[in-house]
Parts: C-alpha cells; structure tokens; sequence
C-alpha cells in the first residue's frame, strides 16, 4: 500500500483543485452541488482557517521551515484571491481591500522569514 501513497496523494490534489475550481467557476451551483447552503460560507471560511493553523502549528513542532515556506505561502497565494474576489464584490472597498492586501504581505513575509530560517538553521 505504502507505494501507492504517493499516486493516491495526487488523485486526492486533483479532486481538491476539480472542488476549488469548481466553487471559483460555478459559485452558487457549486455550493449546491457540494451541499453548502449559503448560509454555512462563514462556517466554510472558519474551518479552512483553523485547518490551516493546524498545518503550520504542525510544521512547527516538525520544525519544517521548508514546509512552513510553502504552506505561508499558500497563504499568502489566499489572501490575493480573496483580494480580488471581496473588492469585485464590494467595489474595492479599502477596507476590506486592505485587510486582504495586509493579510496576503504578511503571510508572504512569513514564507520568505521560513525558507530563511531553512537556510540559517541548515534544518529540513
């Protein structure tokens, strides 16, 4: 089984980029389909959230600086979509432009601070 892991890790990458697709082309007919009502999208948002501080306090007591890098940097990739998805809904309210904006800098700082640390540390 162990040397399927890796073939199984990719089939379950594509299905997730054929859900996030999905939701980002279909919109509401994607939450339907995947049965989210609109009223569970804050419930939706706070899970992917707290999954994430699962992946990075994780990568932390790993000490994966590598892996932080990446994963901050998924983060930061989050917070530019979330960016232009909340400013073409509210106009580019600055408000909400700025929290994204801010948001999406900081997490691409944490991942170049992280793959810093790789290289100082000479850990993973």
């Amino acid at each position: 089984m162990t040397r399927f892991m890796p073939a199984l890790m990719w089939v379950f990458a594509a299905f997730l980029i054929y859900l996030g697709a999905g939701a980002l082309l279909f919109g509401q007919a994607a939450l339907d389909l995947f049965g989210h009502p609109q009223s569970s999208l804050a419930e939706a948002f706070g899970g992917r959230y707290l999954v994430m501080a699962a992946i990075v306090i994780a990568f932390l007591i790993f000490r994966d600086w590598r892996a932080i890098g990446v994963v901050m940097a998924a983060g930061a990739a989050m917070g530019c979509l979330d960016l232009i998805l909340v400013g073409k809904a509210t106009g580019f309210a600055p408000l909400n432009v700025a929290i994204h904006a801010v948001a999406a800098a900081g997490a691409l700082a944490l991942s170049m601070g992280a793959f810093s640390l790789r290289r100082l540390t000479g850990a993973l």
